[in-house]
């Protein structure tokens, strides 16, 4: 865990451009299913939950299923997920 914590305190930032394709290090705004939530793409770990300005936010890697369908995709998009139970959509509101 605490390698986690120094990972994510040294990590450089990548800032991207409206519509810039989602990679490593985005924050990405989702919606599903009517709810919004926040999620970070990061270039190592994932399955982490943090606070960020008092907002959630759900670390992904890039090599989980929703993480592996973000990389390339830019705000406006939507990405079908396929999970156990069944496909989930979501929608790409803004990425940062």
């Amino acid at each position: 865990m605490q390698l986690a914590v120094t990972y994510f305190e040294n990590l450089a930032l990548k800032p991207l451009a409206a519509k810039e394709m989602i990679a490593a290090t985005a924050l990405v705004e989702l919606e599903l299913e009517g709810k919004v939530a926040w999620y970070f793409l990061s270039s190592q770990e994932g399955g982490l939950e943090v606070e960020c300005e008092g907002e959630k936010v759900f670390v992904l890697s890039p090599q989980s299923p929703l993480g592996s369908a973000l990389m390339g995709k830019s705000e406006g998009d939507d990405v079908a997920v396929k999970t156990p139970t069944g496909v989930r959509e979501y929608e790409i509101l803004s990425v940062m």
